[in-house]
């Protein structure tokens, strides 16, 4: 218990705030920068006004759609909460705000999911609740739990990321890095190799052993420039090759959180002792809360491993796990709706229903595709005044497979998902 009772003592002890602040000012014009590039690119209004259908998360269909006017208020917020942040003014009413409002947005269709817009929910959710309001320069302090609960929120992040990357496609066909970078042979300096499968392979490979090792060279100070430079040149090229927004910077921005406390302060030679007699232990309250923070940040991304199935297939438990770039799917879904009393039907384009990026993600997503088959169910009911079943025909494939059946065509999908029969997936063929 000895080595525990250090730990608890150790929690409290006072650091230098001025990385963390570094951080925050980092993180707050990446927030800031979130809901500008919506405006500026014209994305509002394809993405959150035009859409007829919802897709709203399992468990969220109560999230309310918000309205243009309070939209553009939502989003309005969001900047404003990012500026102060960065400023260090109101800080955490300005996280919370920012929170709270992109948290809303992004909960309105699964359609508009990624990966590091929900990190940018948890690191401004733990930014409104940890003691990391301090201002610099000055000879602030943080407790030493505030620095270490964000540096295990984004070392959970790059471990789950490199075990996801542990399959037969990544690591042995370089896929579906094999096919991105076939459409990259215009590029310069990469583009006369970008086809040859053996720069698929080795990128593979590499994203691999750089998310399962980048915590530890981070956290190993003999290590710790080489990781950094590691840290820049991989999300740079990341950013410069493939279309994935401000995720880099984000990841960038983040591995600073692994360097000494003081780092700031040390570039600048201006570096300060923390103060011995502000020294405290954590809070029970948030010892318990950061236990439970930790234990479902692990066991979210973990869910899918007792899942049935392919997961990048099925994309069970798929979503909030860190399973960052690892498939590229193509499908076509059509819907067959049946009234069962009289054998009537109806053939349903989703496309003709749903926006192009809905249609998009909806037709290689089974979840997605059940919800929209739900969504049909109520609408025939509501317009035809009948129960009708909804069945899907389906194709999808994975990662260069040839195209197969997504969804049985047998299996009724109006009906609750717990109710639909394990098979209603089906299986992905093995590779012959």
């Amino acid at each position: 218990m000895a080595p525990i009772r250090r730990l608890w003592r150790r929690s409290g002890e006072p650091i230098s705030a001025s990385g963390l602040i570094a951080f925050r000012v980092a993180i707050g014009i990446l927030m800031a920068l979130v809901p500008a590039r919506m405006v500026l690119y014209g994305w509002v209004e394809p993405l959150f006004v035009m859409p007829t259908v919802r897709l709203p998360y399992a468990g969220f269909e109560w999230v309310p759609r918000p309205g243009p006017s309070l939209l553009y208020g939502l989003l309005a917020a969001q900047f404003l909460g990012g500026l102060l942040l960065a400023a260090g003014v109101w800080t955490r009413a300005a996280a919370a705000a920012f929170f709270l409002a992109f948290t809303w947005v992004e909960l309105i269709d699964q359609s508009t999911y990624l990966n590091h817009y929900y990190l940018l929910s948890l690191l401004t959710l733990l930014l409104a609740i940890l003691p990391v309001h301090a201002k610099w320069p000055g000879p602030v302090t943080i407790p030493r739990y505030a620095m270490l609960w964000l540096r295990a929120q984004v070392a959970v992040v790059y471990i789950f990321a490199g075990i996801a990357k542990l399959n037969t496609d990544w690591l042995l066909h370089g896929e579906p890095m094999r096919t991105w970078l076939a459409g990259l042979t215009h590029l310069p300096l990469i583009g006369p190799y970008a086809d040859d499968p053996r720069l698929a392979l080795l990128m593979s490979v590499a994203g691999c052993i750089y998310d399962l090792s980048i915590v530890g060279l981070l956290l190993w100070r003999r290590s710790r420039g080489f990781a950094l430079i590691t840290v820049v040149v991989f999300h740079g090229l990341t950013s410069l090759l493939f279309p994935i927004g401000l995720f880099p910077w984000l990841m960038i921005a983040a591995s600073t959180l692994f360097c000494e406390p003081d780092w700031p302060d040390r570039l600048l030679g201006r570096a300060r002792r923390a103060q011995p007699s502000q020294t405290h232990t954590m809070p029970t309250s948030m010892a318990v809360v950061m236990a439970g923070w930790m234990v479902l940040q692990v066991a979210l991304p973990a869910r899918g491993w007792f899942q049935p199935g392919h997961q990048n297939w099925t994309e069970r438990g798929f979503r909030f796990a860190w399973r960052v770039m690892l498939i590229e799917k193509t499908g076509l879904v059509d819907f067959r709706v049946v009234d069962p009393n009289t054998g009537r039907q109806w053939t349903v384009l989703p496309s003709e229903h749903l926006s192009p990026i809905q249609h998009r993600l909806m037709r290689t997503q089974p979840d997605m595709i059940a919800r929209f088959a739900r969504h049909l169910a109520h609408e025939w009911s509501v317009r035809e005044g009948v129960e009708v079943a909804v069945y899907a025909d389906a194709y999808c494939s994975l990662n260069g497979r040839p195209t197969q059946r997504l969804v049985d065509p047998t299996v009724d999908l109006s009906v609750a998902p717990s109710e639909l029969p394990d098979h209603w997936i089906v299986p992905l063929e093995p590779d012959s």
